[in-house]
């Protein structure tokens, strides 16, 4: 049967190929980890990337999630703050204020974006020393994150 117009597309709605699963995956357990790096951050959701959103809010003790936004921006990462259309969610999580930073990682991305975005955040919070890039240059050449960083790329 021939689509009539306005008849939409169903493949859109099905999501990304099930080729694309594992890149996504790969790609977002690189960023969770690396985030997961920079001192006191709080990532809200899964830590099990396939079970999460390319969507990673988070806040930083200490810092303003708008301020970590507007700095991030600066530094050609870009980043949203605020409440993110979840403001009960916020709330819920006893944010003062309710607002969370958000990143997102998707497809599209690559691992070198994702270390930057990174780098940028840790610059921010003042936890980007000489020593702290040295150590992340080494892992991605050696560590357990060259495979999916491997995986991210192939695709």
């Amino acid at each position: 049967m021939q689509d009539t117009s306005g008849t939409p597309d169903p493949a859109p709605a099905a999501g990304p190929a099930p080729a694309a699963g594992p890149a996504l995956a790969a790609g977002r357990t690189y960023a969770l980890e690396r985030l997961a790096a920079v001192p006191g951050i709080t990532i809200y959701g899964p830590r099990d990337a396939a079970r999460r959103s390319a969507l990673v809010a988070f806040n930083v003790a200490g810092h303003s999630p708008m301020a970590l936004a507007a700095a991030l921006n600066e530094r050609g990462v870009e980043s949203r703050a605020g409440c993110h259309c979840a403001s009960l969610a916020h709330h819920e999580l006893g944010l003062d204020p309710p607002a969370s930073c958000r990143l997102s990682f998707y497809l599209y991305n690559t691992i070198d974006e994702v270390d930057r975005a990174v780098d940028a955040l840790q610059a921010v919070v003042g936890g980007h020393s000489e020593l702290a890039r040295a150590v992340w240059r080494w892992l991605r050449r050696r560590s357990v994150f060259a495979a999916a960083r491997r995986a991210a790329e192939s695709i």
